[in-house]
């Protein structure tokens, strides 16, 4: 690796480090390191070369599925997550940062090259050519170009720590341009509207018995992931009303723990279902009648559950039940649907058990799904009726 020393005169004035180590050209994620002495410097770039360099060992040989896979009981392993995991316990990176580089290292290992899946490559297989011809066209299904852009820098990192670790010497992923939609607030992806056969499918499919509450909890409230993952014992009032009820006051946030739901008027109160009320009065007697500051829906290992949890369990799901793939947001979407069927376009009503902010996101979500040959008739009708024959 060619990387040259740079000796800077004003920091030297200032009595600060002056040499300076750029790699952000040879390597991705590199930086700029300052040394106090040019020899320091060098002493850097020899140990850097030493790693750039293919090993002898057993990691020139190592599938992609030794830096990071999923073993029998679902916990994410390999050198890669190990690497993670003690970057998040030395606090260089956030849990959600490890979490994000885990889940897109993940989505890399099941794409295919060549009708293989990548975590059965060896890493030191895969090209450049390969992610520009198949592996790029293959990431963009049913993704925007900024979530390829995200995905890529964390698929970089990967690669990164396979260099240092002596399965390769070259990036592959590095100079490969994002592709994919691009989705502005005036041009949404127009929502496909899922048929309750398909859903019900789903959640039949749903792992364990556990999955199917929360799925068919999401699929009956409508609730955003984040506010289903806070609800607490305390929020429900399942003797209110005919069915109960629950209050949507709180949300786990991406990066910031629990926090405030994602609008001012994500804050309300949705109904239950007959269904529902059942489930969620057997599920506290299960879980021994916890007290009002416990979660409905905790973590299996953590108080709090994954978002990863809930992504990788309704894939499962459609895995299982032999359908294409949804997300878990989707039941949300779902939920929606049936508001309109049963409240018509009732848009004020429909805004706010989504919990939307505006109206008018509502109906620009939705509002393709009335949309109909009835419908038209019946404003062709309307219109009719106001002119002379």
């Amino acid at each position: 690796m060619d990387i040259d020393i740079k000796a800077y005169k004003s920091r030297a004035k200032k009595g600060l480090a002056s040499f300076c180590v750029d790699t952000r050209s040879a390597v991705a994620n590199g930086e700029r390191k300052f040394f106090k002495t040019n020899a320091e410097a060098k002493k850097y770039i020899e140990q850097l070369n030493a790693e750039m360099t293919p090993s002898s060992s057993n990691s020139w040989d190592w599938l992609f599925s030794d830096l990071i896979r999923r073993d029998k009981d679902g916990k994410i392993v390999g050198h890669y997550a190990r690497r993670l995991q003690q970057s998040y316990e030395a606090g260089d990176i956030s849990k959600s940062n490890k979490d994000e580089k885990e889940r897109h290292a993940l989505c890399l290992a099941g794409c295919k090259i060549d009708n293989k899946i990548i975590a059965n490559w060896k890493v030191r297989d895969i090209t450049h050519g390969h992610f520009i011809i198949q592996v790029i066209e293959e990431l963009r299904i049913n993704r925007s170009k900024k979530t390829i852009a995200n995905l890529l820098g964390n698929v970089r990192d990967c690669f990164h720590f396979s260099i240092l670790s002596g399965c390769r010497n070259t990036n592959p992923a590095t100079g490969v341009k994002p592709l994919g939609k691009v989705v502005s607030d005036d041009d949404e992806e127009e929502i496909q509207r899922l048929s309750a056969d398909l859903i019900d499918t789903i959640i039949a499919n749903m792992p364990t018995k556990d999955w199917f509450e929360r799925a068919l909890f999401a699929s009956q409230t409508g609730l955003r992931q984040g506010e289903q993952r806070a609800v607490l014992w305390s929020a429900l009032e399942l003797n209110r009303g005919v069915n109960g009820c629950v209050h949507v006051e709180r949300a786990i946030k991406h990066r910031a723990g629990v926090g405030k739901t994602k609008t001012k008027k994500g804050k309300r109160t949705v109904p239950l279902t007959p269904q529902l009320k059942k489930m969620l009065q057997e599920r506290y007697i299960a879980q021994g009648r916890p007290s009002g500051d416990k979660l409905v829906f905790p973590g299996q290992r953590n108080p709090i559950a994954s978002a990863n949890g809930f992504i990788n369990a309704i894939h499962k799901a459609c895995d299982a039940a032999s359908v294409q793939r949804i997300r878990w947001h989707d039941l949300r979407h779902y939920y929606a649907s049936v508001l309109l069927d049963t409240l018509g376009n009732n848009w004020w009503q429909i805004q706010n058990l989504m919990g939307h902010q505006d109206i008018t996101t509502t109906q620009s979500k939705y509002g393709h799904w009335l949309d109909n040959a009835d419908r038209d008739d019946e404003i062709s009708n309307a219109v009719a009726s106001g002119f002379k024959s």
